[in-house]
């Protein structure tokens, strides 16, 4: 039988959460600084970004970034990457420069 689309984004946002914990818990504690990092507690850091879409695609930007709690990056004051997607737009065609000149045409084999 099919799941329904719901259990299966539930499903799939579940492995997500648990891949990010992973990530992050399990270095602190290996590193002996999991009372400083490596969860959103009151007390410890607050070192995180908050980022456009899914965390674990290529298409997904950083919009913000914290150190101690303190914006340290903001994608809109920056400017140092408004030529990709500057609307926005997750459908927009690549740039013309999107691929590195020197490497060549990827899709001419």
């Amino acid at each position: 039988p099919k799941m329904p689309p719901q259990f299966s984004r539930i499903f799939r946002l579940s492995i997500q959460i648990l891949c990010l914990i992973a990530m992050l818990q399990g270095p602190a504690r290996l590193l002996g600084v999991a009372d400083r990092v490596g969860s959103l507690e009151v007390g410890k850091d607050a070192d995180f970004i908050i980022t456009d879409g899914d965390l674990l695609s290529y298409m997904t930007l950083v919009r913000w970034a914290f150190v101690n709690g303190k914006i340290q990056y903001d994608k809109e004051e920056e400017g140092i990457l408004d030529h990709i997607r500057p609307d926005g737009d997750l459908d927009a065609p690549p740039p013309d420069d999107h691929w590195p000149r020197r490497l060549g045409d990827p899709l001419k084999g």
